[in-house]
């Protein structure tokens, strides 16, 4: 479907069918995508009071104290359609690092119990789009 600023560029088949476009604000859709690599840009972060790590970025990497079970990052990209994905990138004394909660704007990761040392690890937020397909109905 068409954004509301209408498409500036498209791609279509010989039959004219819309094979990808970009529209006004930047926003891109294609049916399938290819790429040598790819880059997030990364945003501000902060920690607050309670000690979570407020952002807006997508990717990052943080860091569980030794003395914590968990730490929580708020992020308003974070909804009801986002896959969260963690991987340790220290040592973890044999704990499995998860993501223990998610709500919107926000997910928590941590182990079950503390590690007793600390815990570095890369996290990506990754949206979901829901399509009539996706949602599990015949």
């Amino acid at each position: 479907q068409d954004s509301a600023f209408g498409d500036l560029l498209s791609v279509r088949d010989a039959e004219g069918n819309v094979l990808g476009a970009v529209d006004a604000s930047g926003s891109a859709r294609f049916a399938n995508l290819e790429t040598g690599g790819i880059s997030i840009a990364s945003g501000a972060a902060e920690v607050n009071a309670q000690g979570e790590i407020v952002t807006n970025a997508t990717a990052g990497r943080a860091t569980l104290g030794a003395n914590r079970s968990d730490l929580t990052i708020r992020n308003e990209n974070v909804t009801a359609n986002t896959l969260i994905y963690v991987t340790p990138t220290t040592p973890t004394n044999n704990r499995v690092l998860f993501v223990k909660e998610t709500g919107d704007g926000f997910f928590t990761v941590g182990f079950d119990t503390t590690a007793g040392i600390n815990t570095t690890f890369n996290w990506w937020i990754v949206g979901v789009a829901q399509t009539a397909s996706s949602t599990g109905g015949n």
